[in-house]
């Protein structure tokens, strides 16, 4: 009798530990998302290597498109974090935005593209606010003296 109970706890125990259909379907979607956000970046920052090293590049070209087209998704995913409170993907996410935000604002500034590093820069000032993004808006405000000094120049 005691050995029975004891395999019923077992039992009960084993079966509670599996993952439900919903938690399976939620790990499924967060590894998707993973995927993503490790595609948006790196998609970007391809994408602006290939237009940094064009010599007839256009500031609307491919390259740019597909680029501005990884910083929407890093954007609409860091949206679903912040309303979601999931904060260290967040913050991952959010360093990666900046990574090719930057990026592509310093290569266009290189090809002369400056109202597009200007818009880019001026982006991140306008929608990073608080103390916890003033290292961000600083780097983005000598950006934008280098886009007027190359327009004094040019």
């Amino acid at each position: 009798m005691k050995n029975s109970v004891y395999l019923i706890g077992i039992s009960i125990g084993v079966s509670a530990c599996q993952p439900s259909a919903s938690d399976l379907a939620f790990n499924q979607k967060m590894y998707r998302q993973q995927q993503d956000r490790q595609l948006g970046h790196t998609n970007g920052l391809s994408a602006v290597s290939s237009f940094s090293k064009k010599s007839d590049a256009t500031c609307d070209g491919e390259e740019v498109k597909l680029a501005k087209a990884s910083i929407a998704l890093l954007s609409q995913q860091e949206r679903e974090h912040y309303a979601f409170g999931s904060w260290s993907y967040l913050s991952q996410t959010q360093k990666r935005k900046w990574e090719v935000q930057f990026a592509l604002a310093e290569a266009a500034l290189k090809q002369k593209c400056l109202d597009l590093a200007e818009g880019i820069f001026r982006e991140i000032i306008n929608f990073y606010t608080g103390n916890s993004y003033i290292g961000i808006r600083e780097r983005a405000r000598v950006g934008l003296d280098d886009v007027r000094d190359a327009r004094r120049n040019s």
